[in-house]
């Protein structure tokens, strides 16, 4: 129920996606939850002082977002600036900078 939520959350405020854009989506949300144990692990030796618990749910999820693409072939650069464009649209100036040093030590130590 929740992928159907978030779907239908993300069609509704961007009525002009296509078909295709709505696919792209689902398999975006299916394939963080598929992989969330993953990720999680590879966000937590880099919070400092925070538990995963603590973060803002939504900084959390656009950071599993960008990872997930990093895992999959995404230009980690690109993930990492389309994550940042997200929280500074929806957090603030802070979260923006804690998302975008989280994603440079993951992008980091993906690279080792």
């Amino acid at each position: 129920m929740a992928v159907v939520e978030a779907l239908d959350f993300a069609l509704y405020y961007e009525q002009e996606e296509t078909v295709s854009n709505a696919e792209t989506v689902l398999q975006l949300i299916e394939g963080v939850q598929s992989r969330r144990e993953e990720i999680n692990e590879l966000i937590r030796p880099h919070l400092k002082r925070w538990t995963l618990d603590r973060l803002p749910k939504l900084n959390l999820l656009i950071m599993q977002i960008a990872i997930y693409e990093m895992l999959t072939g995404q230009a980690p650069g690109i993930a990492i600036n389309e994550a940042v464009q997200l929280t500074k649209e929806y957090s603030d100036e802070k979260d923006t900078r804690f998302v975008n040093a989280v994603l440079n030590n993951v992008k980091t130590a993906l690279e080792q």
